[in-house]
């Protein structure tokens, strides 16, 4: 049986086939979205619906069928069991999202592309016909009326440089990894996976729990809580150097207590 209550927003989630989820866009409201199945990754389902908070969508998903979708897509990244997209309940039944278009198994993309499909799709940024916005809008629509055309660009911004390095107390806290990347947009699936892999291990090691990770515009950031970040990036460092990263890396110290 659907519920419209939203589960509580926590760091860690257990996302199950079918449930819905929201996605926080640019202006402060929230997009609709569904996993559909998890097989080698996971299957999302994007709708057209909005509304202005987690609680006011957990109410029109109660309504919505596979005739509100506009998007389908595999995504290799972890942003539903980290909690980055707040589930708000479960469709208990299949609504006919398993008779939509199924993408070719393989070709997945990071959860960022989900955020930014949304935006695109709600006209709050622009639709960019070259990148993956028309191969995850389902075959049957046609681009949004309400699109924001992207303007051709001047020049292609160059990569920043690795952030200097800084003394890293023996505390508890939050360390930041920044690993630089060649290009302004989206990072691979290979890229992905490897900083994946990097995180995997930092956890396997007992360095800390790794609370949040991204990557866009030429960087991929790792963000880790440990009780000894002197000792912690002592170790990711030579992870760093391992994975061919320590002319591309930086680990910063940043204050807080990690959560018990």
């Amino acid at each position: 049986m659907t519920t419209a209550k939203p589960k509580s927003k926590s760091k860690r989630q257990k996302p199950q086939p079918l449930d819905f989820f929201a996605v926080r866009l640019s202006d402060g409201t929230f997009g609709l979205g569904q996993l559909r199945e998890v097989l080698d990754d996971e299957s999302i389902v994007l709708y057209g619906t909005r509304a202005e908070s987690p609680e006011a969508l957990a109410d029109l998903s109660l309504k919505v069928t596979s005739g509100d979708a506009v998007g389908v897509l595999f995504i290799c990244t972890r942003e539903l069991a980290r909690g980055d997209w707040q589930i708000i309940g479960n469709a208990g039944d299949d609504r006919g999202v398993s008779a939509l278009h199924r993408p070719r198994q393989g070709t997945s993309y990071v959860g960022e592309v989900v955020d930014d499909f949304l935006e695109a799709f709600h006209g709050l940024q622009p639709w960019d016909e070259s990148e993956w916005n028309p191969k995850i809008l389902l075959p049957t629509l046609k681009p949004p009326p309400n699109r924001m055309m992207r303007d051709a660009p001047e020049h292609q911004p160059s990569r920043p440089a690795p952030r200097a390095p800084s003394p890293i107390p023996e505390a508890a806290g939050q360390l930041h990894v920044e690993i630089l990347y060649e290009g302004a947009g989206l990072p691979d699936v290979p890229l992905l996976r490897k900083r994946q892999a990097l995180e995997a291990w930092i956890e396997s090691e007992g360095l800390g729990e790794v609370t949040d990770a991204g990557g866009g515009g030429g960087v991929l950031d790792v963000f880790i809580q440990t009780k000894d970040a002197r000792r912690a990036a002592a170790a990711i460092e030579g992870k760093l150097v391992e994975l061919g990263w320590q002319d591309v890396s930086s680990i910063a110290f940043e204050q807080g207590e990690p959560s018990s």
